[in-house]
């Protein structure tokens, strides 16, 4: 059985992991804005590139586990092979996330190094922020590209062709029995009593 529902399990759980990144990122921009607080700054920091890196995995176990879901479906449902275009916008697009919060959670842990000194690492945390909201607001896209994904091997299913030779032996049996039966009946078998006068 041909199972899509790890696929959405892993894109909530990247959602999850990328908004917890971004609470650790403010944490650590209110903590760098004090002298006697930025020491806690790059401890938030770390937190927020491990949790990026969280979702950067939970993004390649749903590309991964995608990408079984389509050959499992493709092994059962040639017809499924016209979907392909919607599988490769899903693909490349969690490819471009994947990419992008792998950049996010090495730069993470490069502002942890300086986010000790006080009002230092301002800037560029409020740029990963800003990237990681945005990428937060991608995964529903993410889900749509699947969703397009599933509706497109749906309708591949509802058409898929029924072989003919089955209902071509179940016509020649249906004509053989008829025969059989018209023969025995014209032969004073089960319905010759029916035929006397």
């Amino acid at each position: 059985m041909c199972d899509f529902t790890i696929v959405s399990i892993l894109l909530a759980a990247a959602s999850v992991a990328i908004t917890l990144a971004a609470v650790a990122i403010g944490v650590a921009i209110l903590t760098n804005a004090g002298f006697f607080t930025a020491g806690g700054s790059p401890a938030a920091m770390i937190t927020a590139g491990i949790s990026t890196a969280a979702a950067v995995g939970s993004l390649i176990a749903a590309s991964v586990a995608a990408t079984d879901f389509f050959n499992c479906i493709l092994a059962s449902n040639a017809g499924a092979a016209a979907c392909a275009g919607q599988f490769s916008n899903f693909s490349n697009n969690i490819s471009a996330m994947i990419t992008t919060l792998s950049i996010q959670a090495t730069a993470c842990f490069a502002t942890a190094g300086i986010a000790w000194i006080p009002w230092a690492a301002q800037a560029p945390m409020w740029v990963i922020v800003g990237s990681l909201a945005v990428q937060s607001a991608l995964i529903p896209s993410l889900t749509v590209f699947f969703n397009d994904l599933r509706k497109c091997i749906n309708v591949a299913a509802a058409s898929e062709v029924i072989p003919w030779w089955p209902n071509i032996f179940l016509v020649v049996a249906a004509i053989v029995v008829i025969a059989v039966t018209i023969y025995a009946g014209a032969k004073g078998g089960v319905f010759s009593r029916f035929n006397k006068g």
